[in-house]
């Protein structure tokens, strides 16, 4: 995709070669780039890497959630997501922040693996 079709926003690159690889996607089939080494135009076949724009999979927190660090950490652990971006807006601007796990302390395991969207609830 041209560069000046995406999306203005923050993203999170996942893939493969990303970070032991913790949402589990394939590395093949392997997808074709231009790249450019030593100065020379080359194509070369990589395993699939995405931007994933946050955002993409909203989250519902129930009104009663208190937002504390406790029990964002539970949240996170409990659902098996990296983290979670909050967005605030208001007339004329905004802000957004993440809590992801590295921010509460717990680190992954080499071989965890994470889930990119909550399941229904039912």
């Amino acid at each position: 995709m041209p560069v000046d079709e995406i999306e203005s926003g923050t993203y999170e690159l996942i893939g493969p070669k990303i970070q032991n690889n913790h949402y589990g996607l394939p590395s093949e089939p392997k997808v074709p780039v231009n790249l450019v080494r030593k100065g020379e135009l080359r194509t070369a076949l990589v395993e699939p890497h995405v931007f994933v724009r946050h955002g993409a999979f909203p989250v519902s927190l129930p009104p009663t959630f208190d937002l504390t660090l406790d029990n964002l950490r539970d949240f996170i652990v409990t659902n098996e997501i990296e983290g979670l971006v909050f967005y605030f807006t208001w007339p004329g601007g905004g802000v957004h922040f993440k809590v992801n796990r590295g921010h509460i302390g717990i680190e992954l395991a080499n071989d965890a693996r994470l889930q990119l969207a909550l399941p229904e609830r039912q």
